[in-house]
């Protein structure tokens, strides 16, 4: 790393406990770059940089114009997962890999989830999830990545749900980036139904082994569809990951084929 870049992640880290310290919050707007500078004693360069690296990570937008200045964003984990995914595909992770560690941190948000003493909290999220009617309408990306966001939420636990979700969302962003056919909603629906059940039955060995089996069973599948063997090498689709563009693309009706291979 160069002296410049070392100066720049260090006003990072020190504009990032400023924000924490002074208790901003998603939408509040960061001061000016010249009382930036004044404040931490840098130059324009490293500033500029650092408040680019926060935008790569999704924690600001900068915006240009009358209106120019940084604008604090949500800590989200799909920002992160953007981030994550680079350094997934780097560490030459396999696509196996990546589907067998979704498959064992999805089932600990569930059980933490059935566990959460806040019961209200527990409700609010996944009642609607527990109540929906099976149907062959097409889950959308949105509702499918929505109801494992909602696991996280209801976890109780915003570290946990996190640092977990992030890898939900590179999945996610896998599959939506090779294709607009939608997944087999019957079975989506009867998966998320059934784990919600357990969720707020509070059974979190029962959430646990329901989410487990939904990831694995759907992991197969999207690796499958999207052509790509469990030994091949991550490798990050042609659009960055984490932007979730995916959400507003229609979908085509279809299913994809299981662990097992067969239809659904």
């Amino acid at each position: 790393m160069t002296t410049a870049a070392k100066k720049a992640q260090g006003l990072l880290f020190d504009i990032v406990r400023d924000i924490a310290a002074e208790g901003l919050a998603p939408g509040d707007r960061l001061p000016s770059q010249a009382e930036m500078m004044r404040r931490y004693g840098a130059g324009a360069t490293p500033l500029r940089e650092a408040l680019r690296m926060l935008e790569l990570s999704g924690l600001v937008s900068v915006r240009p114009g009358p209106a120019a200045g940084a604008i604090l964003e949500e800590a989200s984990a799909e920002h992160l997962a953007a981030v994550v995914a680079a350094f997934l595909c780097l560490a030459g992770v396999t696509y196996g890999q990546l589907m067998d560690a979704w498959a064992a941190t999805e089932p600990l948000l569930a059980a933490a989830a059935a566990a959460n003493p806040d019961r209200a909290k527990v409700t609010d999220e996944l009642a609607a999830f527990a109540a929906e009617a099976e149907s062959d309408e097409p889950v959308t990306p949105t509702h499918a990545i929505d109801f494992h966001d909602a696991v996280a939420r209801a976890a109780g636990n915003p570290a946990l749900g996190l640092i977990l979700q992030v890898l939900s969302y590179v999945v996610a962003d896998l599959y939506w980036a090779a294709t607009d056919i939608a997944a087999p909603a019957r079975l989506v629906r009867h998966d998320h139904h059934e784990i919600a059940e357990a969720i707020l039955a509070g059974d979190a060995e029962r959430a646990r082994r329901s989410m487990e089996a939904h990831a694995r069973n759907t992991s197969g599948g999207i690796l499958a569809h999207i052509g790509r063997g469990r030994d091949e090498p991550l490798a990050l689709p042609p659009r960055r990951v984490g932007t979730a563009t995916y959400r507003q693309r229609p979908l085509v009706r279809g299913g994809y084929a299981s662990a097992s291979g067969s239809a659904k």
